[in-house]
Protein backbone atom coordinates (compact mmCIF):
# COMPACT_ATOMS: atom_id res chain seq x y z
CA UNK A 1 0.00 0.00 0.00
CA UNK A 2 2.85 2.44 0.74
CA UNK A 3 4.30 1.85 -2.73
CA UNK A 4 0.96 2.87 -4.19
CA UNK A 5 1.00 6.08 -2.16
CA UNK A 6 4.26 7.23 -3.72
CA UNK A 7 3.38 6.24 -7.29
CA UNK A 8 2.13 9.08 -9.50
CA UNK A 9 -1.57 9.03 -10.24
CA UNK A 10 -3.29 10.14 -13.45
CA UNK A 11 -3.35 13.93 -12.90
CA UNK A 12 0.44 14.08 -12.52
CA UNK A 13 0.89 12.32 -15.84
CA UNK A 14 -0.93 15.01 -17.86
CA UNK A 15 -1.07 18.55 -16.58
CA UNK A 16 -3.10 20.27 -19.30
CA UNK A 17 -6.49 19.07 -20.48
CA UNK A 18 -7.91 20.44 -23.71
CA UNK A 19 -11.28 18.73 -23.52
CA UNK A 20 -13.74 18.26 -20.71
CA UNK A 21 -13.92 14.47 -20.92
CA UNK A 22 -10.18 14.04 -20.25
CA UNK A 23 -10.26 16.60 -17.47
CA UNK A 24 -13.36 15.06 -15.86
CA UNK A 25 -11.79 11.62 -15.95
CA UNK A 26 -8.62 12.94 -14.29
CA UNK A 27 -10.72 14.73 -11.66
CA UNK A 28 -12.57 11.51 -10.83
CA UNK A 29 -9.24 9.74 -10.45
CA UNK A 30 -8.03 12.56 -8.18
CA UNK A 31 -11.17 12.17 -6.05
CA UNK A 32 -10.58 8.41 -5.80
CA UNK A 33 -7.10 9.20 -4.51
CA UNK A 34 -8.58 11.54 -1.90
CA UNK A 35 -11.15 8.97 -0.75
CA UNK A 36 -8.59 6.16 -0.59
CA UNK A 37 -6.24 8.18 1.60
CA UNK A 38 -3.53 8.23 -1.06
CA UNK A 39 -2.57 11.82 -0.24
CA UNK A 40 -2.61 11.32 3.54
CA UNK A 41 0.95 10.00 3.27
CA UNK A 42 2.44 12.20 0.56
CA UNK A 43 0.33 15.35 0.76
CA UNK A 44 -1.16 17.00 -2.31
CA UNK A 45 1.10 18.96 -4.61
CA UNK A 46 -0.03 21.58 -7.12
CA UNK A 47 0.83 19.14 -9.90
CA UNK A 48 -1.41 16.42 -8.39
CA UNK A 49 -4.56 18.43 -9.04
CA UNK A 50 -6.14 18.23 -12.49
CA UNK A 51 -6.53 21.87 -13.49
CA UNK A 52 -8.99 22.66 -16.30
CA UNK A 53 -7.06 25.71 -17.51
CA UNK A 54 -7.17 24.80 -21.22
CA UNK A 55 -10.68 23.33 -21.25
CA UNK A 56 -13.05 25.53 -23.31
CA UNK A 57 -16.06 24.84 -21.05
CA UNK A 58 -15.31 24.25 -17.37
CA UNK A 59 -18.75 22.75 -16.89
CA UNK A 60 -18.66 20.43 -19.91
CA UNK A 61 -21.56 22.16 -21.63
CA UNK A 62 -21.89 21.52 -25.35
CA UNK A 63 -23.69 23.75 -27.84
CA UNK A 64 -26.54 21.30 -28.33
CA UNK A 65 -27.20 20.62 -24.65
CA UNK A 66 -30.79 21.15 -23.50
CA UNK A 67 -31.42 23.72 -20.76
CA UNK A 68 -31.86 21.14 -17.94
CA UNK A 69 -28.55 19.48 -18.90
CA UNK A 70 -26.78 22.84 -18.99
CA UNK A 71 -28.09 23.72 -15.53
CA UNK A 72 -27.07 20.33 -14.15
CA UNK A 73 -23.54 20.61 -15.58
CA UNK A 74 -23.09 24.17 -14.33
CA UNK A 75 -24.29 23.20 -10.86
CA UNK A 76 -21.85 20.26 -10.76
CA UNK A 77 -18.96 22.53 -11.80
CA UNK A 78 -19.86 25.16 -9.19
CA UNK A 79 -20.03 22.49 -6.48
CA UNK A 80 -16.74 20.89 -7.58
CA UNK A 81 -14.86 24.17 -7.16
CA UNK A 82 -16.83 25.62 -4.23
CA UNK A 83 -14.62 26.85 -1.34
CA UNK A 84 -16.43 24.57 1.15
CA UNK A 85 -15.45 21.55 -0.95
CA UNK A 86 -11.84 22.74 -1.00
CA UNK A 87 -11.35 23.19 2.77
CA UNK A 88 -10.59 19.49 3.44
CA UNK A 89 -8.49 19.28 0.27
CA UNK A 90 -6.41 22.31 1.28
CA UNK A 91 -5.63 20.64 4.61
CA UNK A 92 -3.80 17.94 2.63
CA UNK A 93 -1.88 20.32 0.33
CA UNK A 94 1.83 20.56 1.11
CA UNK A 95 2.66 23.91 2.70
CA UNK A 96 4.95 25.04 -0.13
CA UNK A 97 2.12 24.67 -2.68
CA UNK A 98 -0.85 25.85 -0.62
CA UNK A 99 -0.88 29.51 -1.73
CA UNK A 100 -0.57 28.56 -5.42
CA UNK A 101 -3.35 25.96 -5.08
CA UNK A 102 -5.68 28.50 -3.43
CA UNK A 103 -5.00 31.07 -6.15
CA UNK A 104 -5.51 28.58 -8.95
CA UNK A 105 -8.71 27.19 -7.39
CA UNK A 106 -10.07 30.74 -7.04
CA UNK A 107 -9.22 31.42 -10.70
CA UNK A 108 -11.11 28.30 -11.80
CA UNK A 109 -14.09 29.20 -9.59
CA UNK A 110 -14.20 32.70 -11.13
CA UNK A 111 -14.13 31.25 -14.64
CA UNK A 112 -17.03 28.91 -13.78
CA UNK A 113 -19.07 31.81 -12.40
CA UNK A 114 -18.30 33.80 -15.56
CA UNK A 115 -19.39 30.83 -17.66
CA UNK A 116 -22.60 30.56 -15.65
CA UNK A 117 -23.29 34.28 -16.18
CA UNK A 118 -22.74 33.99 -19.92
CA UNK A 119 -24.87 30.89 -20.34
CA UNK A 120 -27.74 31.69 -17.98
Amino acid sequence: EHARATAPIGPTAKKEYTNFADYDSAWREFERGLKSGLFNVTGIKLSDIPWPTKVPSLSGIHTGDAEPDRKKKLKAAVLRWHPDKWSPILELVVETDRKAVVEKAQEVARRILDERSRLS
